[in-house]
């Protein structure tokens, strides 16, 4: 993998590998790595977030949308969906 940066964002990596005292190809690594790790975990987060979310609206939903189709045949479920993609 072959990754461009700025000359000055070498330059910072390389200051702040000098101080730590490792190579600045470890301090890349180290912060590439940092950064995927905390995007990946922020996405994992939001998607588990919003499944819950999902989950909850659709527990508030089932029962008012269940009560719509009780006996109800399933012809007169049909042309009520029929209904309401023609209107």
């Amino acid at each position: 993998m072959t990754i461009r940066l700025q000359p000055k964002v070498i330059d910072g990596i390389n200051q702040l590998a000098d101080r730590f005292g490792i190579a600045s190809s470890t301090l890349a690594g180290l912060a590439i790595g940092e950064y995927v790790a905390k995007n990946l975990a922020a996405f994992d987060n939001q998607a588990s977030m919003l499944e819950a979310m999902g989950k909850e609206i659709g527990r508030t939903l089932a029962g008012p949308v269940t009560s719509i189709f009780d006996g109800k045949t399933e012809q007169q479920i049909m042309d009520m969906v029929d209904k309401v993609k023609n209107d």
